[in-house]
């Protein structure tokens, strides 16, 4: 039995449930089917036909690099830069057993050196293309872990967000050779599921090299490398042990000379071969999963296949787990979850779904109120393998006891402002999270645990960055939280929290675009005094907000872009020092009329600059310079390194035995609410990537060179914008 307080999870299947089983077609060919017979049963109205193949396919490595490794391992590599289609040799060749290292300059020029880093070669520039042209030469890229034999690796640098970095991608002629590298099933497998994994895999990425076929525009690709499309190993297939029977599989249903192949067909069109490891017995339609209906994918019984693989031994059939109150309380934004629900109607095979498309989803109650969640929402925020799955609660939970009700005592697991950052109970490491559901779950989930009460909040709106971006300091300067909410309507996670607060007064941040007047309206109706900051546009508005959280003490602000949200939030660190900098906003090749009033009404002597060139260019710089103010540039190759930059120079501030707030680098709406609550427990905010520390060597190099410095750390946000996987890496971090 699951301890008192847990709640027990069961499920079954691993992935979204559309299209093909893997595991279910392993079972069919053991039962004597053929590849076709299990395309037919899984994509019903298919058939399966030579279709003409493109030339090439590109494959995405890499998207926000600044450094690239590449090692050349059964023979030389010749590079060439490529401008327009016009591609010279570079002067030097990369010789066998040689390591070369590719950064991307300031000028997003790109710079060669070796293993001892002596330059190799430098130059080009954003118009060109810095091409390895190892087609047949295995070469190993150590940022991916993989090797690569097909195609040639092309880096191409791009205006990234706060600086110059590049792109990395393998285009790969001719079109079939992509298949070769897919590590998607074990070549162990029988042909048959090979050979249906094989089709469907390049019916797949046919669509897609179909649909972008002028490359998607955040990645300059066809496909990813990654589960986001369908994992590529390169060589790493092909020679592993069993690896040629995986491109047998690949050879027997294409024509020799790689012109044509055999891919599903729907009404003369290419079919997408969508797949997940294991339905669980059973899969679901396009519809239910993603709310677009599409003919041949539909539910499918397959549970005789399923019985027939090795999904159970593999233990993906089925599956169980506990989470505590507090965890699934977090996920739901509802404080501590006391009970969970699963109404109906749900999916063909039992699973759970969206509440927007007539579904049940889950109902999860707490101590703060109920949330109504998709399944796939549950499934993300807590890790779960698949919408296929039921809860039930463990022992009976213990009901909360009511706080005393004494001035001034803080609630149960909300801290003083002047305690240090507590973890969360039962978790076990010094990386805690605030979490909570869609867009406005985590700042509510911000305010109800670190605030007792405040006669003050702030409020933005959550569907853009804008207007929150210069929050930092006017939260700062009332010590209020601040919410999101939807332009149009006060949800009630809001309006909750509010009355809990015992607010007086709401600041509403940008115009009514942005937030309707009419949420003014019922906020007074409910007897809140209205203070509204909005401008014309977001400098405007970054302007009245400054005003009134007023000059830092020595008259410094810090300016960021205001096309971008990276560095605005990371900003927030300095709006969190002592000093509480205001945070204005500027274009990226003019400062804005009413910035310059900013400037002045502040009573500015110091500007600190966010980012790279590329966000604020030279020339605002120059513009400052040329106004009398002191100019400085806190910026990096990257939104992680500029993030380090300004923390550092916040815990500089601030002094040693401080908390930190870490955000999501990879989306806003989690992060926003991050620069209020560092300056209510003291602490420097950092970016961090959603999925891997390692993919920011700057945010981990930050952590680990300050652990000392740091007492602990508060993540804004769920599993959803920064991992399980973060979390423990930073813990490790900080407890080095």
């Amino acid at each position: 039995a699951p301890p008192e307080g847990d709640f027990e999870i069961t499920g079954a299947g691993w992935g979204h449930g559309v299209g093909m089983s893997q595991y279910g077609a392993q079972g069919a060919a053991r039962l004597g089917c053929d590849d076709e017979t299990i395309l037919r049963t899984y994509f019903p109205g298919v058939e399966v036909a030579s279709t003409s193949l493109p030339a090439n396919i590109r494959v995405n490595l890499a998207t926000a690099a600044t450094i690239l490794t590449v090692e050349a391992l059964d023979g030389p590599v010749p590079w060439q830069l490529c401008t327009n289609g016009a591609c010279q040799d570079l002067p030097v060749v990369q010789p066998q057993g040689a390591s070369w290292t590719v950064r991307v300059d300031d000028d997003a020029g790109y710079e060669v050196s070796d293993a001892e880093d002596r330059p190799v070669w430098a130059g080009g520039d954003r118009n060109a293309l810095l091409v390895a042209r190892h087609d047949g030469t295995v070469i190993r890229v150590p940022d991916t872990g993989h090797r690569y034999r097909w195609g040639v690796l092309e880096l191409d640098s791009v205006a990234y967000d706060a600086g110059p970095a590049m792109f990395a991608n393998l285009d790969i002629a001719p079109f079939d050779r992509y298949l070769y590298g897919l590590g998607e099933v074990p070549s162990s497998w029988p042909d048959e599921a090979l050979q249906a994994q094989v089709i469907a895999a390049r019916s797949y990425a046919l669509v897609r090299r179909e649909t972008h076929n002028g490359g998607r525009e955040d990645c300059r690709c066809h496909v990813y490398a990654t589960v986001v499309d369908q994992v590529y190993s390169g060589w790493d297939k092909e020679a592993e042990y069993g690896g040629e029977r995986w491109v047998a599989a690949v050879d027997a249903t294409r024509a020799a000379d790689f012109s044509s192949a055999q891919t599903m067909r729907y009404q003369g069109s290419t079919a997408e071969g969508f797949y997940s490891s294991t339905h669980g017995g059973h899969s679901e339609s396009a519809a239910f999963t993603w709310g677009g209906a599409v003919a041949y994918l539909q539910p499918v019984d397959d549970s005789r296949w399923e019985s027939a693989s090795d999904s159970a031994e593999a233990g993906v059939r089925s599956w169980a787990l506990s989470v505590d109150a507090e965890q699934l309380g977090q996920a739901a934004g509802v404080g501590v979850a006391t009970d969970v629900e699963l109404p109906e109607p749900k999916g063909a095979a039992g699973r759970v779904g969206h509440p927007d498309r007539g579904y049940g989803g889950v109902v999860v109650t707490g101590t703060t109120g109920s949330a109504t969640l998709s399944g796939d929402y549950l499934r993300r925020a807590l890790g779960l393998r698949s919408t296929l799955f039921d809860i039930r609660p463990g022992a009976p939970l213990a009901q909360p006891e009511p706080p005393e009700e004494t001035p001034g005592e803080p609630l149960p697991g909300t801290p003083t402002p002047t305690a240090p950052l507590p973890g969360v109970p039962g978790q076990g490491q010094p990386v805690s999270r605030a979490a909570g559901a869609d867009r406005v779950g985590p700042a509510v989930a911000v305010s109800a645990r670190y605030w007792q009460g405040s006669a003050d909040a702030v409020r933005a709106t959550a569907a853009g960055f804008a207007d929150a971006l210069a929050a930092g300091a006017l939260a700062a300067d009332l010590d209020a939280p601040l919410l999101l909410t939807d332009p149009a309507a006060l949800s009630q996670p809001v309006a909750d929290e509010l009355d809990r607060l015992g607010a007086d007064t709401v600041w509403v941040l940008g115009g009514a675009q942005a937030v309707s007047p009419a949420v003014d309206e019922r906020l007074r109706n409910l007897g809140y005094e209205i203070q509204r900051l909005g401008g014309g546009d977001r400098y405007q508005t970054a302007q009245f907000v400054a005003r009134r959280a007023g000059a830092s003490a020595a008259r410094e602000v810090t300016l960021a872009g205001g096309a971008t949200w990276p560095d605005g939030v990371a900003a927030g660190a300095l709006a969190a020092s002592p000093q509480q900098l205001p945070t204005l906003l500027t274009e990226a090749g003019r400062l804005p009329e009413s910035t310059r009033a900013a400037l002045a009404e502040l009573g500015t002597r110091t500007v600190w600059i966010v980012g790279g060139a590329a966000v604020v260019s030279a020339e605002v710089e120059r513009e400052l310079a040329g106004l009398g103010y002191e100019v400085h540039r806190l910026a990096g190759a990257s939104r992680y390194a500029t993030s380090a930059a300004l923390a550092g120079e916040a815990l500089r501030r601030l002094g040693d035995g401080v908390p930190i707030v870490f955000a999501s680098g990879d989306d806003y709406p989690d992060a926003l609410a991050a620069g209020g609550l560092a300056a209510r427990l003291g602490g420097p905010l950092l970016l961090v990537p959603r999925d891997d520390l390692d993919a920011a060597p700057p945010a981990g190099a930050f952590v680990s060179d300050h652990a000392a410095a740091l007492t602990e750390g508060v993540i804004v946000g769920g599993p959803v914008a920064v991992s399980e996987r973060v979390q423990q890496q930073l813990s490790e971090r900080l407890e080095q």
